[in-house]
């Protein structure tokens, strides 16, 4: 039919634009890590539709079928990963990308394990793929489906690990409004691709394929008319966040009036586990808040007020209550041992507790 060799030829030829358009994302000079993501990601498209159009023709052995579609997935995930925590201000913690990639092979390394219990027990066929025809066992065909698992969960995963969040998207940037479209329509047609899929209709699948290469083949003319869109965008989400992150002089004013207020409850402050989220409980101020103010206005961190706080009550202990030891007023101000409380206390009066009280 003339439809089917239409489109094979636009399934072959945009598969071959592509993995040639991914190859300049990667070798341009000066390139961005949002370009070196987003050839990694153009090539593992571009190679899936490839990898389509053969099979149709060429079906490879079943393992071998499946662990091309398994590495294909892995570097669209491990692009996905990349781009988003580029896009996101970088890895919060560094090595966590790392991890992530192991996990990735192991996965994938157990997706490619599992179909081998379908001979093992001697499983019989429950679907036919809808790509090549191939007859499908049941735990090849959740292999096959799992494996699109993987690049939404690096998705998920980036906008964990990255410094910024979700709601640091500015509303007003152009740049950020076209990249949700963007990944809007990306998700409309993966869906309409998973419905082809789910639903064993070649029709839809046919359809979502080939709306998606064309979104693939108009995307990289865009990015070639804006350069700058990832930078840019990037730029508006740091922007953004250090906008909403940022303290106020009379925020800060309302923040120190109420820590003052529990510096005159010792007791609040007494439990030797104490942590933030105990301050911003007995506080009412959020956490990241508290951790904000105590870095930007305070110029030092939690620990530091806490041990502070204490130390100050234990000096005022020792002078009034005579009759106290040192290791009942350490306990009395939330110090579970005399000797981490010697350390704070000689760190930030310059004597030992004893030498205080003789002094006073």
């Amino acid at each position: 039919m003339v439809s089917e060799l239409l489109y094979d030829f636009f399934r072959s030829s945009t598969g071959f634009c592509l993995a040639v358009i991914a190859m300049g994302f990667m070798v341009q000079p000066k390139r961005q890590p949002a370009y070196t993501a987003l050839g990694f990601m153009y090539l593992s498209a571009g190679s899936a539709f490839l990898f389509s159009w053969i099979s149709k023709y060429q079906t490879p052995p079943p393992a071998l079928d499946l662990a091309l579609l398994l590495i294909i997935t892995y570097v669209l995930g491990v692009s996905v990963l990349d781009m988003v925590v580029y896009l996101f201000g970088d890895e919060a913690r560094p090595g966590t990308r790392r991890k992530l990639l192991f996990a990735g092979l192991a996965w994938s390394i157990f997706l490619w394990l599992l179909p081998l219990l379908d001979t093992l027990f001697g499983l019989p066929t429950v679907r036919v793929s809808l790509e090549d025809a191939q007859l499908l066992a049941p735990l090849r065909t959740v292999s096959y489906f799992a494996v699109y698992l993987w690049p939404i969960a690096m998705l998920l995963t980036a906008l964990r690990i990255a410094h910024f969040r979700l709601a640091d998207l500015p509303g007003d940037s152009r740049s950020i409004k076209v990249l949700k479209i963007n990944l809007g329509i990306a998700a409309l047609l993966l869906l309409v691709i998973g419905a082809g899929l789910l639903f064993h209709s070649q029709l839809l699948y046919r359809g979502g394929q080939a709306a998606l290469q064309l979104c693939f083949l108009l995307w990289y003319l865009f990015i070639r008319a804006r350069p700058d869109v990832f930078i840019k965008a990037r730029d508006d989400i740091e922007t953004s966040h250090r906008r909403k992150v940022a303290i106020t002089a009379d925020e800060a004013g309302v923040m120190t009036r109420r820590l003052d207020a529990l510096l005159h409850r010792p007791e609040a402050l007494a439990n030797p586990g104490f942590k933030l989220s105990d301050l911003a409980k007995a506080s009412g101020i959020p956490a990241y808040r508290l951790s904000l103010y105590f870095n930007a206005h305070r110029g030092m961190s939690f620990s530091d007020w806490l041990n502070e706080a204490r130390i100050r009550q234990a000096c005022m202990l020792l002078c009034e209550k005579k009759n106290l030891s040192i290791l009942d007023i350490a306990f009395e101000v939330g110090y579970s041992s005399k000797g981490t409380f010697n350390t704070q206390f000689q760190r930030r009066t310059g004597m030992t507790p004893s030498a205080y009280r003789k002094s006073r």
